[in-house]
């Protein structure tokens, strides 16, 4: 029997779950798994429907760092409702949506989504006791690293797209290297 209260890591990629799986597993595994840390869904025909049970889940998950939901054929208004979910997501700092129907509208607008969370990340980060954002980590005297939010999204098979905060976002006149 699997303890799901304490489970970290789930990859259930390839396994064909689908719209109707995916309400089965956000009901049963991932409200009962407040530990889980990474989520691995890929390949698994999640579309509009799957992708709104995940997200209702997700809101629930405090630890979760990755999520990747990699050719789920999600559209745009699959990516357009991870907007809502993300400020949630304190602790995520991957989201991969590779290999989707999303178009460079949506892709846009989760972009734009992605930058302000990861400003308000580094803004919160100022806020605890200054540091500065390099693109990559948060440095400063309270809490050592505050990673920001990075959006993978492959457009023709090669393009990644990242949205971090600009090393100038934040600035901090009291550094400790």
């Amino acid at each position: 029997f699997l303890n799901m209260l304490s489970l970290r890591e789930l990859d259930l990629s390839f396994n064909r779950i689908a719209s109707a799986g995916a309400g089965h597993l956000s009901e049963s595994i991932l409200r009962n798994s407040r530990k889980l840390a990474h989520l691995s869904l890929n390949c698994n025909s999640l579309g509009m429907l799957g992708i709104e049970y995940i997200c209702k889940s997700v809101r629930e998950l405090p630890e979760l760092t990755s999520l990747q939901l990699d050719k789920n054929g999600i559209r745009d208004r699959g990516a357009v409702g991870l907007i809502d979910v993300l400020p949630c997501c304190t602790a995520l700092t991957l989201l991969s949506t590779a290999g989707n129907f999303i178009t460079v509208t949506a892709e846009k607008t989760l972009t734009d989504a992605i930058s302000i969370i990861n400003l308000d990340r580094a803004s919160e980060k100022e806020k605890e006791g200054g540091g500065f954002c390099t693109g990559s980590r948060c440095i400063g005297r309270v809490g050592g690293e505050h990673p920001p939010l990075v959006w993978r999204n492959s457009v023709g098979g090669s393009f990644v797209r990242t949205a971090l905060v600009p090393s100038a976002a934040v600035p901090s006149p009291n550094l400790r290297y």
